[in-house]
């Protein structure tokens, strides 16, 4: 590897956590549209939270050194917040281990006395998810990044194994409800990327995915500039103040991400930037993936 692009990979570390990043990804928790389409007994009505109803650096305190932590469980810390120290809900168990005969049948994510006092059961999840064309017939699948994940594999585990969990362990429950939040990625070159989906909601969050030969001829498009996004900050769009000094040309990113996928086959997630100054200059995310995902 070059010595400029040793340096650029040192460099770009991703976004760091500061109190005003993490009211942003609060904010995003609980505004950002739900990912799936559910019946109403399992949907969470949306209850939209100001940016005055948060104490930032209570916050940022509670979070403590969130850099390391893993995506979902961070999804889920700002959640925990949300409900115990904003909404004052008075929280009854959380990652409650459902043990049965000395075997573990699931976990459950939180239960919470809500605003009317009534005992909710939650599971929660953080999914991104790329939509992609079965090779052999019209169907289509959202896969995860690394492929193992589906969709259709979330869905049915939380509405037939995870929220059931509480029927019998905690009878007393009223509600069973999936909060669920994320992006899905399309084809860059898909022509018609709103195409109906009955496990989606309409409003789900949406971005795009290339393949790493393709790159070259994305940025080419384009005068934009680009940084790459680290765990857990997947969430709330860039600030100017957090990604324009470090951010990357067309030309940096594909040289970035070819010297990446020489050693690692993980794909990679960026925002991409509009030129010039501003408060928001995100323009969108984007995943890079192997050539041969997702087959690889």
């Amino acid at each position: 590897m070059k010595s400029e692009e040793m340096f650029l990979v040192k460099r770009y570390a991703g976004r760091m956590s500061t109190s005003k990043s993490s009211v942003r990804d609060l904010l995003w928790v609980v505004n950002s549209p739900h990912l799936l389409q559910l019946q109403d007994s399992y949907s969470v009505l949306s209850q939209p939270l100001r940016e005055c109803e948060i104490e930032p650096e209570h916050l940022h305190r509670w979070l403590g050194d969130s850099s390391s932590l893993r995506l979902g469980y961070y999804f889920e810390q700002l959640v925990y917040y949300w409900l115990a120290y904003v909404r004052g809900c008075s929280v009854v168990a959380r990652s409650h281990q459902v043990v049965v005969e000395k075997r573990t049948l699931g976990e459950i994510d939180l239960i919470f006395e809500d605003d009317d006092g009534q005992l909710t059961h939650w599971e929660i999840a953080v999914k991104f998810y790329l939509h992609c064309h079965q090779v052999d017939s019209s169907a289509h699948v959202y896969l995860g990044p690394n492929a193992n994940d589906t969709l259709e594999k979330k869905r049915q585990r939380l509405l037939d194994h995870q929220l059931p969990l509480s029927l019998v362990h905690f009878p007393q429950v009223k509600k069973r409800q999936a909060f669920v939040k994320g992006r899905i990625f399309y084809h860059w070159k898909d022509s018609n990327p709103n195409k109906g989906s009955n496990i989606l909601s309409a409003e789900h969050l949406k971005s795009r995915w290339l393949r790493r030969d393709e790159l070259l001829s994305f940025v080419a498009e384009q005068s934009r500039r680009y940084c790459v996004l680290r765990k857990p900050f997947w969430l709330a769009d860039l600030l100017a103040d957090e990604c324009l000094q470090d951010s990357l040309s067309g030309e940096q990113i594909v040289s970035l991400i070819e010297n990446h996928f020489r050693d690692h086959q993980n794909p990679v997630l960026m925002s991409v930037l509009q030129d010039g100054l501003g408060s928001s200059p995100e323009v969108e995310r984007l995943f890079v993936v192997p050539n041969g995902w997702p087959n690889q």
